[in-house]
């Protein structure tokens, strides 16, 4: 409290034309082509491969998915030391051909903007920047109820907040 007048919060600082303009960068590039050109429902999802980002919980929501009729690939763009268990997850789930991990990309706009809807499926998250990223980029956000969720999405507004569990996260 005795310091509570020289300190202050200072949000991520995003720059939107930055974050357009490397949007529409591409190059010769076969991951993006693939994922462009995909005839159903393209999610995308950016961050490091470990247990907070939840991705291998992501592969278990894409098998409901694809179970309930909904054509889609979900297109993950990262690294990190829980990959094993998300190609684990993968297999286990048959979801080779509908669960893609892209890797690490210097620039993920471009894969952002190809995308139908950006997804976070985390389990808890500070402010995750690539939420704003993809408002930036004009894309439906859905976001798991982790903590800190109302204050990225206005549910039902500029994004939907579901539940932070597999099943739930399929409604």
């Amino acid at each position: 409290p005795s310091l509570s007048e020289k300190v202050f919060v200072f949000e991520n600082i995003l720059s939107e034309s930055t974050v357009r303009a490397k949007a529409r960068m591409t190059d010769d590039n076969t991951d993006l082509a693939r994922m462009t050109n995909y005839e159903g429902v393209k999610l995308c999802s950016v961050g490091r491969f470990s247990y907070p980002k939840a991705f291998d919980r992501a592969v278990e929501i894409c098998k409901y998915l694809i179970d309930g009729g909904v054509k889609c690939r979900w297109h993950i763009i990262g690294y990190g030391s829980d990959e094993h268990l998300i190609r684990a997850a993968i297999e286990r789930h048959g979801m080779e051909k509908h669960f893609i991990i892209l890797g690490k990309k210097e620039n993920p706009y471009p894969y952002i903007n190809a995308c139908d809807i950006y997804v976070q499926p985390s389990r808890y998250e500070g402010k995750a920047v690539t939420v704003r990223e993809a408002q930036i980029l004009g894309k439906p956000v859905v976001i798991t109820a982790y903590a800190t969720a109302q204050s990225q999405v206005n549910n039902g507004k500029d994004g939907i907040i579901v539940p932070n569990d597999a099943k739930g996260a399929t409604t």
